[in-house]
């Protein structure tokens, strides 16, 4: 397991502007849905994770999201958390409240950190 966490510290905080701008663009009708990367075969094969649309309120300044690991990945540690876990299993999630300006991408990563940190002293995560 700690081969994925360190793979999902590092996705976490290689999080560019680009990723921080689609993970602001939360709908009222998104829950569910990739938010970043676009979901391609590119990407689909470059990158572990994906942060997906959770919960969101009728005008999109309040939502989750949610960090998961990718089927595609041939990481060996996500494939363990998978076959453990599943690809719907969260590795960490995060509120995103939008009503008094859009956070940063360094809150969006900071959020993110502060979750995945608290589910690894999950005994039921490892």
């Amino acid at each position: 397991m700690s081969g994925c966490l360190k793979l999902t510290r590092a996705f976490v905080l290689g999080l560019d502007s680009k990723a921080g701008t689609k993970i602001l663009k939360a709908t009222s009708d998104g829950a569910g849905s990739r938010m970043y990367p676009s979901r391609n075969a590119t990407n689909d094969m470059k990158t572990h994770f994906r942060v997906d649309q959770g919960h969101c309120n009728e005008d999109a300044t309040l939502y989750m999201i949610h960090l998961q690991a990718k089927k595609e990945s041939d990481s060996p540690g996500v494939q363990t958390f998978i076959r453990k876990h599943s690809t719907h299993a969260k590795l960490a999630s995060a509120r995103i409240d939008r009503t008094d300006g859009d956070p940063t991408l360094d809150d969006i990563k900071a959020l993110l950190l502060a979750d995945l940190q608290r589910r690894e002293r999950d005994e039921d995560f490892k």
